[in-house]
């Protein structure tokens, strides 16, 4: 039975990737999307954390809800 994907699980030292496979997650772009979505999620996660503390939506909510949204819609073309 072969295998659809170019990796083999068998072995040692643990999978055998072909050369130039490992060049999909390589490059800017890849990098990108990761640095964005992080920072979008920890945008949003201090949002929470303002909501909580203060009890209200204040204007330090809404500006971090904004620019997570922003990051992490800013992640979608560079994936």
């Amino acid at each position: 039975m072969s295998s659809p994907w170019p990796v083999s699980w068998t072995g040692w030292g643990g999978p055998y990737m072909p050369p130039g496979y490992h060049l999909i997650w390589g490059g800017w772009r890849i990098a990108a999307a990761v640095f964005l979505t992080a920072l979008g999620s920890m945008t949003m996660l201090l949002a929470a954390v303002y909501n909580v503390r203060g009890g209200k939506v204040s204007r330090m909510v809404k500006i971090n809800m904004t620019a997570g949204w922003i990051f992490i819609l800013g992640a979608l073309p560079s994936s």
